[in-house]
């Protein structure tokens, strides 16, 4: 199947625009005597800090929102134990995320119970080994549990952290 999600622009007609990065350290305003604070004293030190960030941008210009990309195939297995393979690729417009490619399979562990396991390379991390438990527990009750770059809990420092997830849904 191939997806595309969250697809847009943005034209922006001249106005101000961000030019810092998204790490810096707020102190507070200062005051000596709290009784002699005026509204031109808070709108000053307002527009210094908005100065200091903001430049004006003159021309309009065209942004491209972040978006969601993939393409995925899977073949559906017949024997008792391998319920499912696949193969995939995909793109997050986002900085540092490189194009991803994965493959897995996913394993019949009980009735109605299924173990899925991948591999990857590319995405925010390089390289990436995930796994997830999916269970129905009571009728039209399903829960899902996941990791995402299990080599991040094993190699933190090389490969970057891992992602938790934790869904109990309810079929109607």
């Amino acid at each position: 199947g191939i997806t595309l999600m969250d697809v847009g622009i943005m034209n922006w007609n001249r106005g101000r625009q961000l030019d810092t990065d998204s790490v810096f350290r707020f102190r507070g305003f200062r005051f000596d005597n709290i009784f002699e604070i005026n509204d031109s004293l808070t709108r000053y030190e307002a527009d210094q800090l908005r100065d200091n960030f903001f430049y004006e941008k003159e021309d309009s210009y065209l942004m491209i929102l972040p978006f969601y990309a993939q393409i995925k195939w899977s073949y559906k297995a017949s024997g008792p134990l391998i319920k499912e393979w696949f193969v995939g690729a995909d793109y997050r417009y986002l900085a540092g995320y490189l194009p991803r490619i994965s493959a897995g399979t996913i394993l019949t562990t009980g009735y109605h119970q299924y173990l899925s396991l991948s591999a990857s390379a590319g995405g925010f991390t390089g390289f990436s080994i995930d796994a997830g438990y999916d269970f129905e527990f009571a009728q039209n009750w399903q829960a899902e549990i996941r990791v995402q770059n299990l080599n991040g809990l094993v190699v933190p420092g090389h490969f970057g952290g891992a992602i938790g997830l934790l869904a109990l849904s309810y079929e109607l």
